[in-house]
């Protein structure tokens, strides 16, 4: 089975690493600054002088790639190893960027662990300190994604409804194959990893129900006329974004949704946000949520609730004092015990009557 280049990334860097590396020129960087470069993307392709998380994908490549383009610029191609610790503070503080503070620490770390460096100037930096925030998403109620599903073309409904009704990663739903679906397109598998090392779950092997879009889907796969090992999904991520763009143009007000986005720059990232949405209201446990959507953290359930309308409900009338709760208690054993004194007379006048009877 063929590993797929699902968005295009190996392409991309084989073209720019067969440019650059024959010609020992990265892009933005001066002689000296491009060797280290081009030595630390060789390193990282090959899985040499790594991390635990060894030899990296294109894609991550192409960021690292891009730090140290980003980075050569911010010393005015001064060389990499003559930085100081508070100047690479500074660069970091004037990015204020979560990823390029974290790819700078990687570089650094490498260029410590090859002797390019005496001393790691990167191990201080903490890369929440640039974090964002709360990224923006297009937040639509479930009125308005049925909205939406229902103004899509055969096959864009049917892959939507999909995404919605599975709540899967975009990087993992582009991965899918049709030998992952089981009984009768009900149940959906997603492994970790195939045979042939394509991973495909971002974060372990899941095994869902689809409620949804079973029926839609199996008539897809027939039409389409898919084998088993052939991906559902033949169009580009950038190709199914720019259609949901331009529907949702279409059907809604240009104005940020609860999320902080507006509609008009949807993707498959926010179908899967208000699919996670949507069965935060129909899971009993966040425990099973987090299993659905392949989170290994519960903090991900406490984010979605804030788009769900959920509140604290509690009122003045609800909280108790230790005092109240313990008068409340005394109150209640006398009149247990008066019950159980009313009980015994009423046995008593019982047996009274029973006796007069006879």
């Amino acid at each position: 089975m063929e590993v797929t280049d699902i968005n295009g990334n190996k392409r991309k860097w084989d073209r720019i690493s067969s440019e650059e590396f024959k010609s020992q020129k990265v892009k933005d960087l001066n002689k000296a600054n491009s060797k280290v470069a081009i030595d630390m993307l060789k390193d990282f392709g090959d899985g040499i002088n790594v991390t635990t998380k060894g030899k990296r994908s294109p894609g991550s490549l192409i960021r690292i790639r891009m730090t140290l383009r980003m980075l050569g610029v911010s010393i005015k191609n001064k060389p990499f190893n003559s930085i100081n610790q508070q100047q690479l503070s500074k660069i970091c503080d004037r990015k204020k960027s979560e990823d390029f503070a974290k790819n700078v620490k990687i570089v650094y770390s490498w260029m410590y662990r090859t002797g390019r460096i005496d001393k790691n100037i990167g191990e201080h930096i903490v890369v929440n300190d640039y974090n964002r925030g709360k990224p923006d998403w297009v937040f639509l109620t479930e009125e308005e994604m049925k909205r939406l599903i229902n103004s899509c073309n055969a096959n864009y409904r049917a892959l939507l409804t999909f995404l919605y009704d599975s709540g899967i990663r975009p990087q993992e739903a582009w991965r899918i194959r049709v030998m992952d679906f089981q009984d009768n397109y009900t149940v959906l598998n997603i492994p970790l990893k195939r045979k042939n090392g394509e991973k495909v779950s971002k974060t372990f092997e899941r095994t869902i129900k689809l409620k949804h879009c079973s029926g839609i889907i199996k008539d897809y796969i027939k039409v389409k006329e898919l084998k088993s090992e052939d991906l559902l999904i033949d169009i580009t991520q950038a190709g199914f974004n720019k259609y949901l763009r331009t529907l949702t143009i279409k059907l809604f007000e240009d104005k940020p949704t609860k999320a902080r986005e507006t509609p008009k720059n949807i993707t498959a990232t926010d179908i899967r946000h208000n699919s996670a949405c949507y069965w935060h209201l129909r899971y009993k446990t966040n425990k099973d949520l987090m299993y659905r959507m392949g989170w290994k953290k519960e903090n991900k359930v406490f984010y979605y609730s804030e788009f769900l309308n959920m509140r604290d409900k509690i009122d003045d009338a609800d909280l108790l004092t230790i005092e109240d709760k313990n008068r409340y208690e005394q109150e209640i054993e006398n009149l247990k015990q008066k019950m159980n004194e009313f009980n015994d007379k009423i046995n008593l006048i019982n047996k009274i009557s029973n006796k007069l009877k006879d």
